[in-house]
């Protein structure tokens, strides 16, 4: 969409009522652009609510949920981890910090849920912070 602003000028003239300066032709030509302007300012203004809802979004999808002792993994044994909100969909992100470990181990999640998921320790014992991301539209 091309939009070339046109600068309107007064049509000006002497005192005898000769014209000095010709001003804009008030013509089609020169006011039928207000469809593509007002588009552009729709297409801006709906792309900046896009973002705003993203950021928002973003900020309230992020939730950590911090594992206890009681709830520290134990090698082969799976740990159910409840999310306090209560998700809209299972396409939610588990983000999984090893805080200590007996040994080398690799975190398996299994059994996602609205309102939960299965963690498993492969390889030894461990003790994680979970945090989840996403899930809620």
């Amino acid at each position: 969409m091309d939009l070339n602003y046109l600068i309107f000028k007064n049509q000006i003239k002497d005192s005898g009522g000769v014209i000095v300066e010709a001003g804009t032709p008030q013509n089609a030509q020169n006011f039928n652009h207000g469809r593509q302007e007002t588009l552009a300012a729709a297409i801006l203004a709906a792309s900046n609510a896009v973002y705003a809802h993203w950021r928002q979004q973003d900020a309230e999808n992020s939730e950590v949920v911090e594992c206890t002792s009681s709830t520290a993994l134990t090698a082969g044994t799976a740990a159910t981890i409840a999310i306090p909100k209560v998700r809209n969909h299972t396409g939610y992100l588990p983000v999984i910090a090893i805080t200590t470990a007996s040994a080398a181990v690799a975190i398996k999640i299994s059994d996602k849920q609205l309102n939960g998921f299965k963690l498993t320790a492969v390889g030894g014992d461990a003790t994680v912070s979970v945090g989840v991301r996403g899930g809620m539209w």
